[in-house]
């Protein structure tokens, strides 16, 4: 979607449907898409961001299907459905490179969101917070039981607005 005038977005030129996997995530960088489905697979899409016929696969991680992901820097953070978070060197995008996995969390993830150096992590048990400053050693440093799971994050300033299937929290 052409969102450049945003009173007036154009809908893409090319219907995206059948192209990816019902389950496939996707985050932009730039010039690059990353799409997760069986694996990660990193697509330039310069020729035209509109065409996805005209874009084309340059790099590839195996064995990362998610639940969410995000890019931030040049790092991207994946959450899969192996209760883990997984760290990503994404400054190549032709070469994509594992940086870290931080396993253990109670369950899946549901939603990712990234602000600051913290990733904020909601799994169907509540909230996880892990510290990213160091991408080879991310580290969890807080936790909170909500009792139902989390699909969005947005943060803003010392709020996190955690909307959920029944409601919208409001996090201090």
């Amino acid at each position: 979607m052409d969102v450049s005038n945003p009173v007036a977005p154009v809908p893409p030129a090319w219907d995206f449907q059948g192209l990816f996997g019902l389950e496939a995530r996707i985050a932009a960088k730039g010039d690059f898409v990353f799409v997760t489905e069986e694996d990660l697979t990193a697509w330039d899409v310069s020729a035209d961001p509109l065409d996805p016929t005209a874009w084309t696969a340059v790099g590839s991680l195996s064995g990362l299907v998610s639940s969410d992901l995000v890019v931030y820097g040049t790092t991207m953070a994946v959450t899969n459905l192996s209760n883990e978070v997984r760290l990503v060197d994404v400054a190549h995008p032709f070469s994509l490179e594992p940086l870290a996995t931080l396993p253990g969390f109670p369950t899946p993830a549901a939603a990712l969101t990234v602000d600051g150096g913290l990733a904020f992590h909601g799994s169907y048990a509540g909230l996880n917070v892990v510290d990213l400053s160091d991408p080879v050693a991310p580290a969890l440093i807080g936790a909170l039981a909500t009792g139902d799971g989390h699909s969005v994050y947005v943060r803003e300033g010392d709020l996190l607005y955690a909307g959920t299937s029944s409601a919208l929290r409001i996090l201090d």
